[in-house]
């Protein structure tokens, strides 16, 4: 990436631009600018240095509410809260000043936890704090990434 950023081309100079100011490995800078949460679908096109950016209004989206949660507990500054904050974004009611606002409130409950499935489970029991309206947001996210994913698993 820096190869090509250094040679003047200019999606991988922004993508190198992106992944420091939000402090999102480059890799998964990558992937995210190109609306995928696995940048292994687009790596082969970063290595051989056809990387287009393709989604920068969306990854900037999720890039600026992951900063703002890492903010207010380090224990969000994780690649699966980052993960599962882009399958949150999947779903259409998903309001990130909702779960930043949990977050905020129950900041000093949050502990440092690395597994997806429990990341999934914390941020709906954020988004959902206090709110009389409670959203599935797990499941609505989880089920939002099973119906983008270009192999369908077996029935």
């Amino acid at each position: 990436m820096k190869r090509y950023a250094k040679e003047g081309i200019q999606d991988y100079i922004s993508l190198l631009a992106f992944s420091d100011y939000y402090g999102i490995s480059a890799t998964m800078a990558s992937g995210l600018m190109n609306n995928t949460s696995t940048p292994g679908n687009v790596m082969h096109r970063v290595k051989n240095g056809t990387y287009k950016i393709t989604s920068r209004p969306m990854a900037t989206a999720i890039a600026e509410c992951y900063k703002r949660l890492a903010s207010i507990n380090p224990a969000l500054k994780k690649l699966n809260a980052l993960k599962v904050l882009y399958a949150c974004f999947q779903v259409s009611y998903f309001d990130p000043d909702r779960l930043v606002s949990g977050a905020e409130r129950k900041a000093s409950e949050i502990k440092s936890i690395t597994k997806i499935d429990l990341f999934f489970t914390l941020f709906e029991d954020l988004y959902n704090f206090n709110r009389k309206e409670k959203k599935p947001l797990e499941f609505d996210a989880r089920t939002a990434m099973r119906n983008r994913s270009a192999i369908k698993p077996k029935q």
